[in-house]
């Protein structure tokens, strides 16, 4: 059996989806496809950084704390939170206030449209693509200079942001273009 990992989910999912009779289990698989399409852009969903103090990774940046003015977090909820750009959760978790999605969508859109072609947005199912794209933004832009108990500089913020962005944006029209495809 393959190890469990996004891309696998999503086709386990998909699967699910189109196949099923059962709509309780169609739904749950909706769901899912939904938050995965949405993680595999995120590029520590899909990266662990292996070094002598980690061998078995740091889990997507999730041991790596970084030091930010307000203190202490982990580089896998910094990028989870847009490096602090995107709309804070509510309370325990909660969903951020409908209110503030259109403006943060404003915004990851603005430099990134659907007409880019690095998108191939004509190639919906293309889950490992999309994976290989974090990985490779992982090990180019998110892990390059910071280290545990590090603080990231302006241009880390600035190109993060930017790239952050981008995922949301790019997870927003595959997730789309996915959806289209399985109902035309």
């Amino acid at each position: 059996m393959p190890p469990k990992n996004v891309v696998q989910a999503l086709n386990d999912n998909l699967s699910i989806l189109k196949n099923s009779t059962d709509q309780k289990k169609r739904a749950r698989a909706l769901r899912f496809i939904i938050h995965f399409v949405g993680d595999i852009h995120q590029p520590l969903h899909c990266a662990t950084r292996v070094s002598s103090a980690e061998p078995n990774g740091d889990h997507g940046g999730n041991f790596v704390i970084i030091k930010l003015p307000a203190g202490g977090v982990k580089l896998h909820s910094y990028w989870d939170g847009g490096l602090g750009t995107f709309p804070p959760a509510g309370p325990h978790f909660a969903p951020p206030p409908l209110s503030s999605i259109p403006a943060a969508a404003a915004l990851a859109v603005k430099d990134n449209p659907a007409t880019d072609p690095k998108l191939k947005l004509d190639d919906p199912f293309a889950f490992q693509a999309w994976a290989d794209e974090s990985f490779a933004l992982a090990k180019d832009v998110v892990y390059k200079g910071i280290q545990n108990g590090s603080s990231p500089d302006a241009t880390y913020i600035k190109n993060g942001t930017r790239v952050a962005r981008q995922r949301v944006a790019w997870a927003g029209y595959r997730l789309a273009a996915l959806l289209n495809a399985i109902w035309p």
